[in-house]
């Protein structure tokens, strides 16, 4: 086997190995997640409700204010389960669309504190294949956690422009930047589950967006240099959209969500 092809092998090896690990460990974090919060939350509930009933024959005025609190965290407990539903799969996507999927991500980001980011949407939005959708959404959102992660800024600009030919996506920030072109060699994928160090999670959260990218027909450049910030510039060929009546109407707007 040719030097070129055995790294082209090695790569692949090394994507599937670094995939599936990334599955385990989203698996991981949501079942942990549900577990520390919305489960946590019910279990208490239930312990309360029990107490309010006790309440209602000799204390009812004490049982009206304890269900009352109940309510609260009840609402409490509702919004924690949609955040997890929101990053499993954002239900906007499949209501509304790409750009207030968009919209509703930078829009969360900003009020859990995580990133400030400034959206533009500019053009006529249209349909796109649901998973070339799901495509660009994750990408976007790996885009933005690289920002809130490793730039060291906690704002970032979002540019979508709809053209005939093709979306254009822009995430850009003033943060740290970095050298690209250091450190491109693909470690073994046979050791790649026992060294964490071999690649950084920056660095495998931008080999992950090429690689959506090349699943759906789209280019994804990436622009840094140290102290300069980074770009990431997605480009998607237009498809023919989904003849469902349901396209949405956003022309020229401008969102700006602040922390």
């Amino acid at each position: 086997m040719s030097s070129g092809r055995s790294r082209l092998y090695r790569k692949d090896k090394f994507v599937g190995a670094r995939i599936i690990k990334a599955q385990e460990e989203e698996r991981y974090r949501v079942s942990r997640e549900i577990h520390d919060g919305p489960a946590q939350d019910l279990a208490n509930l239930i312990f309360q409700t029990s107490i309010a009933e006790k309440l209602v024959d000799y204390d009812p005025e004490e049982a009206k204010r304890t269900l009352q609190g109940l309510r609260q965290q009840i609402r409490d407990c509702l919004t924690s389960v949609r955040q997890v539903i929101f990053d499993m799969r954002p239900m906007a996507l499949d209501d509304l669309g790409l750009a207030p999927a968009l919209n509703q991500l930078v829009g969360q980001m900003a009020s859990r504190g995580i990133l400030s980011t400034e959206l533009s949407v500019e053009g006529e939005p249209y349909d796109m294949p649901k998973h070339v959708e799901i495509a660009i959404f994750r990408i976007v959102q790996e885009a933005l956690n690289n920002v809130a992660h490793h730039a060291g800024t906690d704002t970032a600009r979002l540019r979508l422009l709809f053209t005939s030919e093709a979306l254009s996506v822009l995430i850009e920030d003033k943060g740290k930047g970095f050298d690209t072109d250091a450190d491109t060699e693909t470690p073994d994928a046979d050791t790649v589950l026992d060294e964490e160090e071999s690649m950084s999670a920056g660095q495998f959260g931008l080999l992950g967006m090429k690689e959506r990218a090349k699943l759906i027909g789209a280019e994804v450049s990436v622009v840094s240099q140290p102290g300069k910030g980074t770009r990431v510039h997605l480009r998607v060929p237009r498809r023919q959209p989904a003849d469902d009546g349901k396209n949405v109407k956003i022309i020229n707007t401008v969102k700006k969500v602040r922390r």
